[in-house]
């Protein structure tokens, strides 16, 4: 990016300052908390989805949890009441359009008593990639709680597609249906298919392939592999950056990480994607590292052999003393429509006696948006021991951009050079997961439109991923 542009670039960043650090002592939220004190949902862990490894997610407000579903789950959602009184309690439920929800009518808790309240969620007819909120009312007399609960239509561990053709018969025609399931975990797991030929359509028993006619309906199962992580490149690359290196210290809101010698201290960010993976918390290292998890790595000379596990961010890993000289500082800018969080290790003694300032930019408005950039002060590495690269869990290859003297030594960034050296963090795909493909034909038997349900169960998903076909058979 030309100079001049770099430099409106900067004057357009301004700060959103929504990190921090976990309180001592701190565990996640509870899922859901009421504006009174008669109701709370319990910890997430309790939530369970018979159809499935039921979990629920979090989200940045404590109030409203969300489910992620792939097309319907069943979910038992924790509730409490007082500690002396009986009590029943209406449900009332409100719903958007898309989805289609069932639950008990009523609640009866017991003095200190604990219920959970199952929920039949169907979110077939939402768009994957689309959010609904459910109203769940409890009411009791002129008492009245509300809650709500956000379901997120995301697409599963396990894909499953259906098309059939042609989508427009008579009485008599042979309807060809094409039905794909894939995982895209990265682990194998078990999957189990069932597609009930709808009324309409008589099933073709000897035209099933891939599967098997029970009755009426085609099944299939089987155990389909995982797929393979993704790949890291590290690059030099003069515009990695939105602003090259855009110091911290005019923002008095900027987090200052305290972090002993060798030590890693975990702060709480906005949500981002990388890798396949999301991540709202950070280990930083006070050597120049960052782990997207909670294990602090050991050693620059096993990550640059791929012997540390895990997610692994290493903008410039050598031996620093944060503690002794210079800071860690922590902050969130945007440009008006790209947010980062932002890393700065500000003029960080080494163990050599060098000086260091850099920074780590993580994107969390796109997926997979990571960059290095460096500032005016290099030591060049603690007695010339210094790892520039990155690593992804589950991928024994790092890249590495710069190793001992090996590679491509990082140099200060725009302003303080031109073009200005700055590195670029990308994601290669991976290995696409396993797939199976079911095929079966049906005759059409009669006027009126139909729908073909394929139903897939595997403990690799949270609920029953749902694909649908849709057609008509009209009068000769």
């Amino acid at each position: 990016m030309p100079g001049k542009v770099r430099r409106i670039a900067m004057a357009l960043l301004i700060c959103i300052g929504v990190v921090s650090p976990p309180p001592a002592g701190a565990t996640d939220p509870p899922a859901l908390v009421s504006n009174g004190d008669l109701f709370y949902l319990l910890d997430p862990s309790d939530v369970t989805a018979p159809f499935g490894t039921g979990r629920v997610e979090v989200v940045l407000d404590p109030s409203r949890p969300a489910l992620d579903l792939a097309g319907a789950v069943v979910a038992g959602l924790p509730i409490a009441g007082d500690a002396t009184h009986r009590q029943r309690w209406r449900i009332e439920i409100e719903t958007p359009d898309a989805l289609r929800v069932q639950a008990p009518s009523s609640v009866v808790l017991e003095p200190g008593d604990t219920r959970v309240l199952p929920l039949w969620i169907d979110g077939r007819a939402m768009a994957i990639g689309n959010d609904a909120v459910i109203g769940l009312r409890l009411v009791r007399g002129a008492a009245i709680r509300d809650f709500d609960i956000s379901v997120a239509r995301r697409q599963g561990a396990v894909s499953v597609e259906s098309h059939c053709s042609p989508a427009t018969s008579v009485v008599g025609d042979v309807v060809t249906c094409r039905v794909s399931v894939q995982n895209t975990a990265r682990s194998a797991g078990d999957i189990t298919l069932t597609n009930p030929v709808p009324a309409g359509l008589d099933l073709i028993p000897s035209s099933v392939a891939g599967g098997f006619p029970f009755g009426a309906t085609v099944v299939w199962g089987g155990e389909l592999d995982g797929a393979g992580p993704p790949a890291l490149t590290v690059t030099v690359d003069d515009a990695a950056a939105p602003a090259g290196y855009f110091p911290l210290r005019p923002f008095h809101n900027s987090l200052e990480v305290t972090v002993g010698d060798d030590g890693m201290a975990m702060v709480s960010v906005p949500t981002f994607a990388f890798g396949g993976d999301t991540f709202s918390r950070i280990g930083i290292g006070a050597d120049g590292y960052l782990s997207l998890g909670d294990v602090a790595p050991a050693d620059p000379d096993r990550f640059a052999a791929g012997q540390e596990p895990g997610t692994i961010l290493a903008p410039y890993w050598t031996d620093l003393l944060p503690a002794t000289g210079g800071r860690i500082l922590v902050n969130t800018l945007t440009n008006g429509h790209d947010q980062w969080i932002v890393v700065e290790w500000e003029f960080v003694l080494d163990a050599g006696g060098g000086r260091n300032t850099f920074q780590a930019w993580i994107g969390y408005s796109r997926p997979d948006d990571v960059a290095f950039v460096y500032g005016p002060n290099l030591g060049g590495g603690a007695g010339g021991k210094l790892v520039v690269g990155a690593s992804i869990a589950g991928n024994p290859v790092p890249a590495i951009l710069y190793h001992d003297g090996t590679g491509t030594a990082p140099a200060p960034s725009f302003p303080y050079a031109r073009p200005g050296f700055e590195v670029d963090v990308a994601v290669l795909p991976g290995v696409p997961g396993e797939s199976h493909t079911t095929t079966f034909a049906a005759r059409a038997n009669g006027p009126g439109p139909w729908v073909s349900t394929s139903y897939v169960f595997s403990p690799l998903l949270t609920g029953t991923a749902i694909a649908t076909a849709r057609g008509s058979v009209v009068a000769d």
